[in-house]
């Protein structure tokens, strides 16, 4: 990013689980702890850490929430800015 013009842009995959609008908190809540603690078992986490993947869950669903809003301005910014375009 910083040798076309943006030297400051952090560009980074991640991954989320997401659930349907209007989905009750108690589940968001309930699907946010389980899968958080099933991401950090051995068994789950060596392959992830072996494909260079870091499985780190967010603190919480409004933590997560955040970070999408900020990734969507980030990325909406730039598609603006650029005029890029899907094929």
């Amino acid at each position: 990013m910083h040798e076309s013009g943006y030297p400051n842009f952090e560009a980074a995959a991640w991954y989320g689980l997401l659930v349907p609008a209007r989905t009750p908190q108690a589940i968001v809540n309930k699907l946010h702890k389980d899968w958080s603690s099933a991401i950090m078992l051995p068994d789950v986490r060596k392959p992830l850490v072996n494909d260079i993947i870091d499985p780190t869950p967010s603190d919480s669903p409004k933590a997560f929430a955040q970070f999408l809003a900020a990734e969507t301005a980030k990325w909406g910014a730039l598609v603006r800015e650029t005029g890029a375009k899907a094929d």
